[in-house]
């Protein structure tokens, strides 16, 4: 967050992370032999937790979204 309030950046920069994560994982996401939920489990604990890391403290707006 910046001194005036804004979390922009640190919303832009969870996303950026997340999503290089998610590529990084592309081989088990393309693999069929594993099960759905599993590959759901592994997104749960790989990219999503990424994501919502510091998410309690931001105040989701209409430029936030």
């Amino acid at each position: 967050m910046t001194a005036d309030g804004n979390q922009e950046k640190d919303v832009v920069t969870r996303i950026v992370m997340a999503r290089t994560r998610f590529g990084k994982l592309r081989n088990i996401w393309n693999d069929k032999t594993l099960h759905f939920n599993l590959r759901l489990r592994l997104y749960k604990a790989c990219v999503y937790s990424i994501l919502t890391y510091g998410s309690e403290a931001w105040t989701i707006d209409e430029l936030t979204m």
